[in-house]
This record gives C-alpha cells, structure tokens and sequence, in this order.
C-alpha cells in the first residue's frame, strides 16, 4: 500500500533545499507529476520514477525503499532482521567514546558470525 506521508518525507529530503521543479529537473521528471502525487491527485509513482527519484537523491535514499513505501515491495521484516535491529540500537545508544557507527556495525557482524 502506497504511504503516501512518507513518500512524500522522502521527497522532501531528496530535494533539500532545492525547489520541487529542481530537484524534479534533476531527477528527471516531470515536477507537474510530482506535485500530483504530493496533492493526491496519482495514486503512487512508476517503479521507473521511483528509480530516477531514488539516483537524483545522492544517498539520502534508495529505490528499495521507495519501491516498500509505494507499495511495491513487502515491507514486513523477519525475526532475524527486527533482533539484528534492535541489537545495533542498542550498540549505539552504548556507543563507546572513540568507535565510530562503521566500528559498531562491524563489531556487530562479528558477533554474529562467531568471530567475536
């Protein structure tokens, strides 16, 4: 099912500074589109979009995730993932001075393959 809220989160960040006809210059697409989907007058945007959206973005977000938040993709997590989680927030809310995230998620890998 197609979030619309979060999608547009999402767009929002993207685009940053940048005015919605920019970033939609920068992506691509259409910006009469974009306004569309942010009005409610389309339902969700094309997997093709998504993927332009997801390249203009420069790392804040990724086609997986708009594919999830447009309903395109199950967003339901496993047991093993939603453990793995929680065990990195923990990590980091125990963040020792001097580890970085980087040290944190790689000493959590580690762990998780014995190696610890």
């Amino acid at each position: 099912m197609f979030d619309q809220d979060k999608f547009i989160e999402i767009l929002k960040r993207c685009k940053g500074e940048l005015s919605l006809n920019a970033f939609a210059k920068k992506a691509k697409v259409d910006s009469g589109y974009l306004s569309r989907i942010i009005n409610e007058l389309k339902d969700y945007p094309s997997p093709n979009i998504l993927r332009r959206i997801a390249d203009a973005s420069k790392g804040i977000t990724t086609y997986e995730e708009l594919m999830r938040v447009c309903g395109y993709m199950d967003i339901s997590r496993t047991d093993m993932e939603d453990q793995a989680i929680k065990s990195l927030e923990d990590m980091v809310e125990r963040q020792i001075p001097g580890y970085s995230l980087i040290d944190i998620v790689l000493k959590y890998i580690k762990r998780l393959e014995g190696r610890s």
